[in-house]
């Protein structure tokens, strides 16, 4: 008799257990910590900069075009891509749309984002119809 007690006792405390939590999701290209470089990257831009004050992104496809978006997201222009000219310790991209210019200085000097503080390779300055932005950015591998 105490044996089936102690069974029934055994099988109550067990259907009383909260099922075991799954396991946590892998990190996925869509983790929101990198999601803006990991996604450009997956589209195949070869270079990605982000800047402050005003709000600002470039991304570079070396094969398809140049699109800069700044204004926090209010102003966009997008270049076909050119060939950079490479000198000691610059990269510069000169584009035009035909109703814009574009200007991209990448200097290989680390910067920090002002605002994040993040570390990044390479200091970025970007010139929009003689409009000045400056940030940092990276090649994305």
């Amino acid at each position: 008799m105490i044996r089936y007690l102690l069974a029934l006792l055994l099988l109550v405390a067990m259907s009383c257990r909260a099922p075991p939590l799954p396991p946590p999701p892998e990190a996925t290209v869509n983790a929101p910590l990198a999601t803006p470089w990991l996604e450009a990257r997956e589209r195949g831009i070869d270079f990605r900069a982000v800047g402050q004050e005003p709000g600002w992104f470039l991304e570079i496809d070396h094969e398809r075009s140049i699109r800069l978006v700044w204004d926090y997201l209010e102003r966009e222009a997008t270049m076909p891509a050119v060939t950079p000219v490479t000198t000691e310790g610059r990269t510069t991209y000169v584009a035009s749309n035909g109703t814009q210019r574009l200007n991209v200085a990448i200097d290989d000097r680390p910067c920090n984002d002002i605002m994040s503080g993040d570390p990044y390779p390479n200091t970025v300055i970007v010139t929009i119809d003689g409009r000045e932005l400056r940030g940092c950015g990276r090649v994305l591998d």
